[in-house]
């Protein structure tokens, strides 16, 4: 899992403070913060993982879009019918002059 600074502090803070409770002498509210803690590092771990996929898919719809394109392009341009099927080279290549 990727994470930031910032996430990795929140994560490294439930931790610690599970050992807190852990290594404490037990009274009647040990179990519930230990619990609650659980579950506050659960659930960021839950968001945390979930947003790698958000962002994911919005940096891969600009590709597909852009393969999409490059494709579109080269089927329409006459290339297809001069030069064949495409390779992946080819796409590769396209795909550095864009960058660039």
């Amino acid at each position: 899992m990727h994470l930031s600074q910032k996430e990795r502090k929140i994560i490294i803070d439930c931790i610690e403070k599970i050992r807190f409770e852990l290594e404490r002498d037990i009274d009647k509210h040990s179990k519930e913060l230990i619990v609650s803690n659980i579950e506050l590092f659960l659930r960021y771990c839950s968001r945390f993982y979930d947003r790698q996929f958000i962002t994911r898919d919005v940096v891969n719809d600009g590709v597909v879009h852009q393969f999409k394109r490059s494709l579109h392009h080269y089927l329409y341009s006459g290339k297809a019918s001069e030069l064949g099927c495409p390779s992946v080279g080819h796409f590769a290549q396209e795909q550095t002059i864009f960058i660039r």
